[in-house]
């Protein structure tokens, strides 16, 4: 079974789902390197008086939409087909079928004359791309008990949060130097070399999977008992078409009907929102046109995007104390099983840290400030939004337990809804208020999402045992 496999063996399967899930991500953001150039080439310009007025131009929207939304779009409603899709016929061949399309997406798009081919392949390629997205939580799940738990889920979300900053920041010299094109031969001469990986080092995790082929060969191997053996998912199963009803409607459900769900997801959706949005606002930030700090390499200002990721991997350094702080709570309960609630011990005392950095960030996104200043407020951001993640999805593994496929389902819809729509009003946001006074709105902002990590530490429980969902859970 998945969970009596040896430390090394999981290791290297919640250590692969990650980095494919950064893969992902990469490309998500990785358009937004080669956006300007893709717009000269097909015709995507501002249009010089409607710059002046509004900052964009349809033609500059459609341009970001079809690049970036799109694929973001594909992210939000991907995992409504690869979840049910994972429960009928496992994880390893959802996760091989899917990869593969993925890497053959990545072709036309390189290969493209006209913006309506890049549009839909990008679609495609986020839809198929989101099977990380909608596996790697129940890889884990399969693989770890919930008390040891900590480090594999805060790995998962270390590569959720710095994979699209990772896509800026290695996108930006190859589309400099060779252009935009060579970035998607680039990305499927990658992933095509990860299909091999992943056949190799990505077994079946999910149990009823397991078992159905265990039972198989045995019934192959000794038909004198074939009539007796069984795994007990074939007594009780569940028809695809009654999965895939439940997988497109639970995540509405979950999502404006639970607190939790509603709450984690305003957080993760505005942070993770943050991220998409500072493909269209750094440009801006530290280049030429609206004030910034004049630089004039796209491959230079993309390097930017590392605050992020330093940020983040900051925030994964201290997990160790998030973890002695559960195993506390672990000692100390009766039972032996922690309280979900304290997985928000560390991010409530981060989460500050969201208002606070874009604030600095603000008021030093001119000229006449060293350029290290911004970053470092881009960085803070970065930590806390790690923090946060990790305790949203260890936070939803504990509390819904058999329903966290679904609650993280409400999550990473409407994060990738509002992830694929706020890049939209950046330029316009930056280019009518300015670099300082767009970034302070947007620190005004996260000073609504700061009481949220304290509310669900101390409240968290009450807003259970109300919960149909969680109540089933709360003897556990």
């Amino acid at each position: 079974m998945p969970k009596t496999f040896s430390t090394a063996r999981k290791t290297v399967i919640v250590c692969l789902a990650s980095w494919i899930t950064i893969l992902v991500c990469m490309c998500a953001s990785g358009f937004s390197t080669g956006a300007h150039v893709i717009r000269d080439e097909f015709g995507l310009i501002e249009l010089e008086g409607m710059e002046k007025e509004s900052g964009h131009s349809n033609e500059w929207v459609w341009g970001t939409f079809g690049g970036l939304g799109l694929y973001l779009l594909g992210f939000a409603f991907g995992p409504m087909l690869l979840a049910p899709a994972s429960e009928v016929w496992g994880r390893r061949p959802v996760y091989l079928v899917s990869w593969f399309l993925f890497c053959l997406c990545q072709i036309p798009i390189a290969l493209a004359h006209n913006f309506s081919l890049v549009a839909a392949f990008r679609f495609f390629s986020g839809f198929v791309g989101s099977a990380p997205l909608s596996n790697v939580a129940g890889t884990i799940t399969d693989l770890i008990p919930t008390a040891k738990s900590g480090y594999a889920i805060a790995l998962y979300a270390l590569a959720s949060v710095i994979g699209p900053a990772l896509g800026s920041v290695m996108g930006g010299y190859p589309v400099e130097k060779l252009g935009w094109r060579w970035l998607y031969w680039i990305y499927a001469i990658v992933f095509g070399a990860h299909i091999i990986v992943i056949w190799a080092f990505m077994p079946e995790t999910r149990e009823n999977i397991v078992l159905k082929v265990k039972v198989r060969h045995i019934r192959k191997t000794y038909p004198d008992v074939a009539s007796n053996c069984y795994a007990a998912s074939e007594i009780t199963t569940i028809s695809g078409k009654q999965l895939l009803k439940a997988s497109l409607t639970r995540p509405y459900i979950f999502l404006f009907t639970e607190p939790i769900t509603y709450l984690s997801g305003a957080v993760n959706a505005f942070a993770l929102g943050m991220i998409f949005l500072s493909n269209e606002a750094f440009p801006l930030i530290f280049g030429r046109g609206n004030g910034g700090h004049l630089w004039t390499s796209y491959g230079a200002i993309n390097l930017t995007f590392l605050s992020y990721v330093v940020g983040s991997l900051l925030a994964f350094a201290c997990q160790p104390l998030q973890q002695r702080a559960y195993m506390r709570s672990v000692a100390a309960s009766p039972n032996g099983i922690a309280s979900p609630e304290v997985r928000w011990w560390f991010s409530r005392f981060a989460v500050p840290l969201l208002p606070i950095g874009l604030q600095l960030a603000a008021w030093t996104s001119d000229a006449d400030t060293f350029w290290i200043v911004p970053l470092i407020g881009f960085a803070m951001f970065g930590f806390a939004f790690f923090s946060v993640i990790v305790s949203i999805f260890a936070y939803m593994m504990d509390s819904y337990k058999s329903f966290s496929a679904s609650a993280m389902s409400g999550v990473v819809l409407s994060r990738n809804l509002v992830c694929a729509f706020l890049p939209l009003a950046a330029r316009p946001m930056f280019k009518t208020l300015g670099n300082n006074w767009a970034l302070f709105t947007l620190s005004l902002v996260s000073c609504l999402l700061v009481p949220i990590p304290w509310f669900l530490y101390y409240k968290g429980k009450a807003i259970r045992q109300k919960s149909p969902f969680c109540r089933q859970h709360m003897e556990d």
